[in-house]
């Protein structure tokens, strides 16, 4: 009997609990009456809404989105300013407990489409898309802050399964091993080559700090000459009254004898045309026709996994926008490829036929990151992220505030003369730190009276890819990387 008889009190009261969950929606309607969707969640009392609503129950925040829906046409703007609430009062703090929290309703609203239906899904999926990547800035920083790969090795296996977790919904963390880590998994492997080739890199790198930082400033502010110089190889494609699609030199610095330490690949647009691979990435690089140049892209990190926002052809790969990268590069089905920079207030995102689509940064705004995620799907967009060196014809790197570490450089810069477009590729096999090998580069191009709309760094760590072919398909060996193609998480690719 007394089992029934609370059975029959929750049923009575059952309707008295929905009812007073949009009490406070209604309420406020009644009260304000907001002319337009913008008024109503601008002013709407979300402190005292998340003390009502659980924000981990999507059926019953979604009554009220169907709510403004109905009055305004539009109740999508609620789910976000929500969110962005839900983060304002209740953060996402460094602890496991409450990180595990953190992604269970990430989670939750991930996968909305299974409580609420597919239709109604979306602001939801946004919404716990940017929780996620709020918990993994958090842990990433969290973990290094902390040393917790100074042994090279995640060794509290909470926060592995955090982190796998993570995965699941391709979010996924920027943390990468030492070189000093690196050498002491290989030796363990028994891969004595690679020990030795990577020992006297480190060797090498130790003496190019001192040389770079010290002995050899580059001159920025004069007409003086560049400390790249170029000597042409080999070129290919050739265009009635244009340049040659392709241009291969070898690249010399003035402070490091005679030999090369890398070389430079000019791509003429457009006749060169670019792809980016992300999905099933050998299988559809084997399928371009006629290929001139694969490297990798995007960076990979330790489990494999692309780090920052990655989307093929609209499908995401990696929902995160990492803080720290604030070069977008969106290679538009033309073959071109279109810079965005995250260290704008604002950015531009292409339309065919119609007004590009200003939005706010995305790396801070959720609104602004559902509509980019939109953006990419509707249009079957292709974006991955990385570090932005230069953009605008300014460069952003600055040598007093980048990292001192050398190692090998690939970077891609986008670059006009007149009206002719390039993309330009530096494959530098002699260590550099970054902020040198950016400012040697954006220097040589600007004392060729290029402009620079943008420079990126590529990844040439554990995903050391670079090949180049001539018109037949024959492999020009000597412009390349490290690793072959197989195995490579994604490749930006560009075809004759």
């Amino acid at each position: 009997m007394r089992v029934l008889a609370l059975i029959m009190l929750g049923v009575l009261c059952a309707p008295s609990i929905a009812a007073a969950q949009t009490t406070i929606m209604r309420k406020y309607l009644e009260t304000h009456k907001p002319a337009t969707i913008e008024q109503a969640v601008r002013l709407f009392p979300y402190k005292q809404y998340l003390r009502t609503v659980p924000f981990s129950d999507i059926r019953r925040i979604e009554r009220d989105r169907r709510l403004l829906a109905q009055r305004y046409g539009d109740g999508d703007l609620f789910i976000y300013h929500l969110t962005a609430n839900f983060l304002r009062y209740y953060p996402v703090v460094p602890r496991i407990s409450q990180l595990r929290k953190k992604i269970t309703i990430g989670e939750r609203y991930v996968r909305a489409k299974s409580r609420i239906g597919a239709r109604r899904a979306e602001p939801y999926e946004m919404a716990g898309y940017f929780i996620l990547s709020r918990v993994a800035e958090k842990l990433e920083r969290s973990i290094k802050r902390g040393g917790a790969l100074q042994w090279c090795q995640v060794s509290n296996t909470r926060v592995m399964a955090l982190v796998r977790r993570l995965q699941k919904n391709k979010v996924h963390i920027a943390i990468d091993l030492s070189s000093l880590c690196k050498l002491k998994a290989a030796l363990q492997a028994g891969k004595v080559r690679y020990v030795a080739d990577r020992s006297a890199g480190l060797l090498l790198a130790i003496r190019e700090k001192v040389r770079n930082f010290v002995g050899f400033p580059v001159q920025i502010g004069t007409r003086a000459r560049p400390d790249f110089q170029l000597k042409l190889f080999r070129r290919f494609g050739t265009q009635r009254g244009r340049p040659h699609k392709m241009q291969i030199f070898q690249l010399f610095d003035r402070h490091s004898g005679r030999a090369p330490v890398g070389q430079v690949v000019f791509l003429h647009r457009p006749g060169a045309k670019a792809q980016y691979f992300a999905r099933s990435v050998v299988r559809r690089f084997r399928g371009v026709r006629r290929p001139m140049a694969a490297f990798t892209g995007g960076f990979t990190n330790n489990y494999k996994k692309p780090e920052g926002l990655t989307v093929d052809g609209g499908a995401i790969v990696s929902a995160v926008l990492l803080p720290d990268r604030h070069g977008l590069v969106v290679v538009e089905k033309s073959g071109g490829i279109r810079a965005i920079s995250l260290k704008r207030a604002s950015i531009a995102l292409p339309r065919p036929r119609e007004a590009s689509l200003v939005i706010k940064n995305p790396l801070h705004d959720l609104i602004a990151y559902s509509k980019l995620v939109r953006w990419s799907k509707k249009y079957s967009a292709t974006i991955f992220q990385t570090q932005l060196l230069a953009f605008s014809n300014k460069r952003l790197i600055k040598r007093s505030l980048a990292s001192a570490k050398v190692a090998e450089r690939r970077l891609l810069a986008l670059v006009t003369k007149g009206n002719q477009v390039f993309h330009v590729v530096f494959n530098i096999r002699k260590p550099y730190a970054l902020a040198i090998a950016a400012e040697k580069a954006f220097v040589m191009l600007r004392r060729r009276d290029f402009r620079v709309d943008a420079l990126y760094n590529l990844d040439t760590g554990g995903q050391d890819v670079m090949v180049v072919y001539d018109p037949r398909r024959r492999v020009i060996r000597s412009v390349r990387g490290r690793k072959g193609v197989s195995g490579t998480t994604n490749l930006l690719v560009y075809r004759y």
